[in-house]
């Protein structure tokens, strides 16, 4: 036996080989775990995304139908009709042959309550003295 074939603890050479990792190994490991890392990422980038723009098209939507609902309405805000109700309701206007009836509020008479007198302040001994007492009684 040559010198180069002798190992440590009685251990054959192919078990040295066997236990050695290799380089190129944990390189592509290590850009394996990369790839996932960034592949999940992106995936939860991407739903992110996605719930983003469904919320966008409900938003949109819901202005759509407002936007419908508008311009069913203008018509009637661009009539006369319109206008006599506003200026009938809002600013209190009258046409020609219209009776008017005017109301007073009815004021309610405000009882007086009176409350009982605030007790006297307690006359409280000063800080120190209150310290002094707890400590030496």
């Amino acid at each position: 036996m040559s010198s180069a074939d002798v190992t440590p603890a009685g251990e054959s050479p192919e078990g040295k080989r066997r236990r050695r990792i290799r380089l190129p190994y944990i390189l592509l490991l290590a850009l394996m775990a990369l790839f996932a890392y960034k592949f999940v990422e992106k995936t939860r980038d991407v739903q992110g995304l996605a719930a983003e723009a469904n919320a966008l098209r409900v938003e949109n939507q819901q202005f759509q139908q407002q936007n419908t609902r508008i311009k069913q309405k203008l018509p009637y805000y661009q009539s006369n009709a319109y206008v006599i109700e506003a200026a009938r309701g809002l600013l209190g206007y009258a046409l020609p042959g219209d009776t008017l009836v005017q109301t007073n509020p009815v004021q309610q008479r405000v009882i007086p309550v009176h409350r009982a007198a605030p007790p006297p302040p307690s006359t409280a001994k000063p800080i120190w003295q209150q310290w002094w007492d707890s400590f030496f009684g």
